[in-house]
């Protein structure tokens, strides 16, 4: 049995649009991971939770191998190498992809709640209907 957590409808899989938002970040300006990490626990992604930093910085490198981002290091002389993360020619034409992808979710998921909530004020009107006329049975 799943929990509600694990179940899809929990929107816990909405988490692959981190890659989106990071392309959408990093065509803005380019960032260090930190920021990055910072940034994307502003904007309003799914569940509203803050992004587990591990897990951003292990998309940024999947990211970089994939050539949607290039990454360049430099020494700080108080802590540990800092990797300025920018978006390149692949990776816009990635966030292009992603941008009219989302467009056409977006449209899918409205009609999709429109038809849902008509769904909803049919069956709340039969089953008023049902007890009006004292047939408790129809409407459970």
């Amino acid at each position: 049995m799943k929990t509600r957590h694990s179940c899809p409808c929990s929107g816990a899989t909405l988490v692959k649009l981190v890659q989106p938002a990071i392309l959408m970040l990093l065509a803005k300006e380019p960032l260090h991971g930190y920021a990055v990490v910072q940034r994307l626990g502003s904007l309003k992604l799914p569940r509203g939770e803050p992004p587990d930093p591990t897990g951003i910085y292990r998309v940024l490198k999947s990211m970089q191998a994939q050539g949607l981002l290039a990454c360049s290091s430099r020494r700080s002389s108080s802590g540990p190498v800092k990797r300025l993360y920018c978006i390149t020619p692949s990776g816009k034409r990635c966030l292009s992809r992603w941008t009219r992808t989302l467009r056409e979710f977006a449209a899918a998921v409205t009609e999709l709640l429109q038809s849902a909530q008509a769904a909803n004020c049919t069956a709340s009107r039969k089953a008023g209907a049902s007890r009006r006329k004292g047939n408790y049975e129809a409407s459970s």
